[in-house]
This record gives C-alpha cells, structure tokens and sequence, in this order.
C-alpha cells in the first residue's frame, strides 16, 4: 500500500509514541533502534485506515489492521486514541 504525500503528513509516530524520559519532548534520543508497542501500532494502523477510507486501498488498510491484531491477540476496540508527544 502506497501513501500521498498528503497521507503521509497524517500518519505521524509521534501522535502515537512518547519518550518515557520526557513525554513531551518528539525527539530522538541515542541509540540505533526504534520500537513501537503493539497499542502504538494498532493507533498508527487505525490512522492508515483513516487515509484510505475512500480509496482503492481502503479493504487492504483494513486487512492490515485486522490481521495485526489478530496475530497481536489485540482488541482494537480496546486500544484508546494516541497520548503521544504531539498530541500533549
């Protein structure tokens, strides 16, 4: 599935993420990794939903987030909206 650039601004990590350290503060600190858990994945799939609801990759978006939450054995009902950097 490919995004516009205008998709693409939407679908932020930080909206989703917060440095535990300081959670208002979006920056990358040290170190070569970056992970996501599995609530921070299903908000960031649910925003790609979002994007392509009137597009030809709205049923693959969807696919997507039901089959990562299957293999997550996640409720996406469950999950809340984002609390990351941004959104403080």
């Amino acid at each position: 599935m490919k995004f516009t650039l205008e998709e693409d601004r939407v679908l932020l990590y930080w909206k989703c993420h917060t440095n535990k350290n300081s959670p208002s503060n979006p920056r990358w600190g040290t170190g070569l990794f970056r992970y996501i858990d599995a609530d921070e994945g299903v908000q960031i799939l649910r925003d790609a939903v979002k994007q392509k609801a009137d597009t030809k990759d709205a049923q693959l978006a969807m696919e997507m987030l039901d089959y990562y939450c299957e293999q997550n054995h996640i409720n996406s009902e469950q999950i809340g909206e984002p609390e990351g950097a941004l959104t403080r």
